[in-house]
């Protein structure tokens, strides 16, 4: 069974290219905590999801599309909410700069990854239907 700050850190690792500050994480688990204090009414077995290191971010694709207020959506929402706030993360959410040609280039390579995390989340879902 993993603890709320290990599934922080396994979720962390899909949304951002490097791992989180401990203080994200410290406050992942206390807005989970404060979040998340009765039942959860659209569950989704995200302890499972880390247990077997599968893809969180196409998982949670497939998730959002049939039910945005998923478990792990609403998870994964948290962290990057907490995440957002911190300072020395601030160049991963806003760009300063004007670059047309690489804001395409990004905006088409994000239109072909979110088509393969689609189809890879489809085929996860199905091989672990206990989800």
């Amino acid at each position: 069974m993993s603890t709320l700050a290990e599934e922080g850190r396994y979720l962390a690792r899909f949304l951002f290219a490097a791992p989180l500050a401990e203080a994200v994480i410290d406050h992942y688990v206390a807005a989970h905590v404060h979040l998340f204090t009765g039942a959860i009414t659209r569950p989704v077995d995200v302890a499972k999801i880390v247990e077997r290191r599968l893809d969180a971010e196409a998982v949670e694709l497939v998730l959002r599309r049939r039910d945005p207020m998923n478990a792990l959506s609403q998870k994964m929402q948290i962290l990057v909410y907490v995440a957002e706030a911190r300072r020395e993360l601030y160049p991963l959410f806003v760009s300063e700069h004007a670059r047309p040609f690489t804001a395409f280039v990004r905006l088409a390579w994000g239109v072909v990854r979110a088509a393969y995390k689609l189809v890879k989340g489809r085929y996860l879902l199905s091989a672990h239907r206990d989800l």
